[in-house]
């Protein structure tokens, strides 16, 4: 089994034109799959707030005081925000619990007053605000619990809410998410059910909503969130559960169905979907609790392969009941970043997504020998490296180190036998960098090597005055990537799709004007294919310099 060596890290987040393969990839997301396995390092900061939902803006320093307010007295499980009366500021619906719901109206500069208005007395968890009747003003659908029925309120437009007279079901409700399900142009409803089916209910345009007639699992189902997370053009929906978490795939006029995917083993709170690892999907941050009422489960991230099919990234971040977390740019770097909300006295946690990695890894090869699986790796580069830590993964990923494989800084070779490997299992092989500040970040993982590169060979020169021939051999259409040291760009031929051909030679006068430019420097070269199985696969990398 072979390990595609990452390129140097001028290749991090390349660009490219938009074009559909057959999985209905665009070509920048068939290439990220193909040359990244995202990663990304996590740090721990104290901060003391809840959250429900997070906008980040670039700001030199951010500071928050009490504004002095104490609105309600209420069991309070949920606010919404939005401008409900028109005035052009955010207002506040609030959902309490066996109490009275309340729409708080802001006067522009954040001071909230009660509306007094009573929206219902239901043992309400969730609300969410939306245009449910297509009059353009935000109403609320409000998800109840213990056998009470689900309601909805529509608004004036001046901030006064009016009950629907509609009763939606008669379960324990836990939460709603609003969204054009059965593609009408209208928002329909997709409500979780503590111990009973999901439902969903489709809207028929002015905000009347009739039962679709699926029951969707019969798990202890919490937080819901919609997305589009297999690349169809539709909003599927991610439900965590006590159990299992799900993905209910939409075919597109609002039926679900299982994806048959199993995430967890349970314990889940809450959910947050956004592209994580930069590859152009919806990722999922899943927030977990206890199994056992003693142990707690570190929060979990699942990378999407653009098509809805989730693997674990094997990060476990923290060990506190958690119950929600929000995604945003909150370092300002331009990757999302997460904000975990914990219960039980238990600090707020703030994770920050670095996704670079500082070593350059130029193989990775694993055997079967008598001794086990024997393991090399050879590294060009370690910058900040404190050593290694490898995984294996059969069921789960397992760590197999018990204690942390020094680095030897850069162009050092390694080698680790794995003895508890069983014969006739089928294994994946991972490395961990750990840095000096114990921060870490996975290497890509194992794959196989489907395209074999022939000329030129590797670390050769290259002169301006002989045109070289780059050539491989593989199967299927190919794409040709190169990149120059110290660019952080990557090229691709053809730009516009991709090619049968197995050599690329440049024309005398661009080649000639291309050493010109870049004389002395490394260029790093490798080929993908995508194969008639749809699967894209990609050579070693090779690099060569030029000179003129």
């Amino acid at each position: 089994m072979n390990c595609i060596p990452t390129l140097e890290r001028d290749f991090v987040k390349p660009t490219y034109h938009k074009m559909k393969n057959s999985n209905n990839e665009n070509l920048s997301q068939a290439i990220h799959r193909a040359l990244y396995q995202p990663a990304s390092r996590t740090k721990a900061l104290l901060l003391a707030a809840s959250i429900s939902a997070l906008t980040t803006t670039t700001a030199a320093a951010v500071n928050f005081i009490d504004s002095g307010q104490s609105l309600g007295s209420s069991d309070s499980l949920t606010v919404a925000l939005g401008d409900v009366d028109g005035d052009g500021d955010l207002d506040a619906l609030v959902a309490n619990y066996d109490q009275a719901n309340r729409v708080w109206l802001n006067n522009g500069s954040g001071i909230f007053s009660d509306s007094g208005q009573s929206l219902g007395s239901s043992k309400s968890q969730t609300l969410v605000l939306g245009d449910v009747d297509g009059d353009g003003d935000l109403d609320a659908f409000v998800a109840n619990y213990s056998g009470q029925a689900n309601r909805v309120w529509l608004n004036n437009g001046s901030g006064t809410f009016s009950d629907s007279g509609q009763s939606l079901g008669s379960s324990a409700s836990i939460s709603v998410a609003l969204g054009d399900l059965d593609g009408d142009g209208d928002l329909d409803a997709f409500v979780t059910n503590y111990n009973q089916g999901n439902r969903v209910w489709l809207n028929n345009g002015p905000g009347t909503f009739s039962d679709s007639g699926q029951s969707l699992g019969s798990s202890y189902s919490g937080k819901v969130v919609l997305g589009d997370l297999d690349g169809d053009g539709d909003l599927d929906a991610f439900v965590v559960n006590v159990q299992s978490d799900h993905l209910w795939l939409n075919n597109g006029s609002g039926a679900f169905s299982d994806s048959g995917q199993n995430f967890s083993s349970g314990a889940s709170e809450g959910v947050a979907l956004g592209d994580i690892d930069g590859d152009g999907d919806l990722d999922a941050f899943i927030s977990h609790s206890t199994l056992d009422q003693t142990t707690m489960l570190g929060n979990r991230v699942l990378l999407n392969n653009g098509s809805g099919t989730f693997s674990d990234s094997g990060l476990s971040l923290g060990g506190s009941w958690s119950m929600e977390a929000a995604l945003g740019d909150i370092d300002g770097d331009g990757d999302l970043d997460a904000f975990v909300a914990n219960t039980l006295g238990q600090a707020n946690r703030v994770y920050l997504n670095e996704i670079p990695t500082l070593v350059v890894l130029t193989e990775f090869t694993a055997q079967v020998t008598a001794e086990g699986v024997e393991l090399f790796w050879h590294t060009e580069m370690e910058l900040d490296t404190a050593g290694f830590n490898l995984w294996r993964r059969g069921a789960n990923w397992v760590k197999l180190n018990t204690t942390l494989i020094d680095a030897q800084g850069g162009f050092s070779q390694y080698r680790y036998v794995d003895k508890t490997a069983v014969l006739g299992q089928e294994y994946e092989y991972r490395l961990e960098e750990i840095d000096n500040l114990a921060q870490s970040v996975f290497l890509p993982e194992t794959v196989n090597l489907n395209v074999v590169l022939k000329t030129p060979a590797n670390g050769v020169t290259l002169l301006a005055e002989s045109v070289p021939v780059f050539s491989w051999d593989g199967s299927g259409v190919f794409i040709f990537q190169f990149s120059v040291e110290g660019t952080g760009e990557i090229s691709s031929w053809p730009s516009t799709g991709w090619t049968t051909q197995t050599q690329l030679a440049p024309s005398a006068m661009t080649w000639a004007t291309f050493t010109n430019q870049n004389s002395g420097k490394k260029v790093f070269w490798r080929v993908l294919a995508l194969t008639e199985a749809d699967e894209v696969v990609y050579s070693e990398v090779r690099w060569v310099r030029i000179t003129e």
